[in-house]
């Protein structure tokens, strides 16, 4: 996740703020509900707290979002892309011949990527992880290419279907 896709999170969720909680209550929040104790850490160890003053929250949130960046260096990318037969969907007879039909993207949430793929019955359905979201979707474009390469296919899929 970018910076910009961070405070993004918790700026559009503003809105849904209580009436009677101020912009630094919400935002302590919303980063300890939906970021584990990060927002604790910054408070008790950086001593910056946005909770009761409004003036902190800039400086909370960078914080907060170093220490995020600091606890999962290496933290993945994960998606599951489902793909089927155009015969299976009435588009055409050839079984060669597969559709990209979506791509559910689980951000850093790999055990619910494969939770979802133990549950998808179509075997062909594929797991991808990346380091990065700009990397996973340069994989997500190569896998929809390995699906119209019939070698890729019978060495990567064939088998195991």
């Amino acid at each position: 996740m970018t910076f910009e896709q961070f405070i993004q999170d918790i700026y559009t969720k503003m809105s849904d703020k209580p009436k009677d909680w101020r912009k630094g209550q919400f935002v302590f929040n919303h980063i300890e509900e939906n970021y584990g104790d990060v927002a604790r850490e910054v408070q008790f160890q950086d001593k910056i707290d946005c909770f009761y003053n409004d003036d902190k929250i800039e400086e909370f949130i960078e914080a907060c979002y170093k220490r995020l960046n600091e606890k999962t260096p290496n933290k993945k990318y994960h998606a599951l892309m489902l793909f089927d037969h155009e015969r299976h969907l009435g588009i055409s007879q050839d079984p060669t011949k597969w559709v990209h039909l979506k791509t559910l993207k689980f951000g850093n949430r790999g055990d619910l990527a494969l939770y979802a793929y133990a549950n998808i019955p179509n075997p062909a359905s594929q797991l991808i992880d990346a380091l990065s979201e700009e990397e996973l979707e340069k994989k997500e474009m190569q896998m929809i290419e390995n699906f119209k390469d019939q070698n890729w296919l019978n060495e990567n899929l064939y088998p195991y279907l």
